[in-house]
């Protein structure tokens, strides 16, 4: 199976979703992030790994690819019968992983504001469910794939911060807006951008409550938003698209900061009315883009 060629309109707060099992339990994942779906690779064990990375395996000669067990990383029961096995390779963060899971069910068209945020319970394990999607029978559960990446191979995360970059009253005065939903990447964001001297920020667990707290502040202006792209309850394409119609800060910069930067998506991007989009890690780039609105 391919990535879907399916393009969905422009910030209607709708996604799709590769539905898959790992230890009985129903999972998914944007389709956005899947490159494709395979039965099986060649894998090379690498020595004293960690025990979720079963080894790295090759894509067309192009791409040496990690592979990631699931079931071992989320501490779920393996598999007794691995007929079903499937591998979903995936890119985001301009990097090509490749995840271990026992079956992958279908694709299911979904609008964000049917995800609900994790609960304490469920958020409780580890910060990796993000989302929450009741279907029928069944609750399907979105992961933080990006989180997952990093714990499993830090230099994947935030680019350090370059060391010349010192604090600077300007950026002080700046206020910014973080629309992110993972808070593990939240919190290295903020503190990114307080190590960049933009200390007066406030963050956003998902796209509804930032603009929950829009609508409610007419006098509340921010010098700048940055938001993610994949959030429950409303996206962020679906966030500028109403910051940009139907708001008092209509003519605000908002930077896109998200794992899938590709040129579709780019593309969805300059429609919704983004000024600029960066791809995850690249945050010397981001805070560089934030300076040129901010003189």
């Amino acid at each position: 199976m391919s990535k879907s060629d399916i393009l969905l309109e422009s910030g209607t707060n709708e996604f799709e979703i590769v539905e898959f099992t790992v230890g009985n339990s129903y999972f998914g994942i944007n389709v956005a992030k899947v490159h494709q779906v395979i039965q099986h690779a060649d894998v090379a064990v690498i020595p004293n790994a960690e025990p979720a990375l079963e080894g790295v395996f090759d894509l067309r000669g192009e791409h040496v690819v990690p592979l990631i067990n699931l079931a071992t990383y989320l501490h779920l029961p393996q598999p007794k019968n691995h007929d079903t096995d499937k591998i979903i390779i995936t890119e985001f963060n301009n990097t090509f992983t490749a995840f271990h899971v026992e079956s992958v069910a279908t694709i299911h068209r979904i609008f964000w504001s049917s995800v609900e945020a994790p609960d304490a319970i469920t958020h409780s394990h580890g910060g990796v469910v993000i989302g929450v999607i009741r279907m029928q029978s069944k609750i399907v559960l979105l992961l933080d794939f990006e989180k997952i990446l990093m714990e499993l191979s830090p230099k994947s995360g935030l680019e350090e911060l370059n060391s010349e970059r010192a604090l600077s009253e300007i950026r002080s005065q700046k206020k910014i807006f973080v629309v992110e939903d993972s808070e593990f990447l939240r919190t290295k964001l903020i503190d990114v951008l307080h190590q960049a001297g933009y200390v007066n920020t406030t963050e956003f667990m998902n796209g509804l409550e930032a603009w929950n707290h829009v609508s409610d502040s007419e006098s509340l202006t921010p010098d700048l938003i940055i938001t993610d792209i994949e959030m429950p309850q409303m996206d962020g394409h679906h966030l500028i698209t109403k910051i940009r119609n139907e708001s008092h800060i209509s003519e605000v910069p908002i930077v896109i900061f998200s794992s899938l930067i590709n040129d579709s998506m780019y593309k969805k991007g300059k429609e919704v009315g983004a000024n600029e989009q960066v791809s995850k890690p690249q945050i010397n780039n981001l805070i560089n883009i934030i300076d040129t609105f901010m003189k």
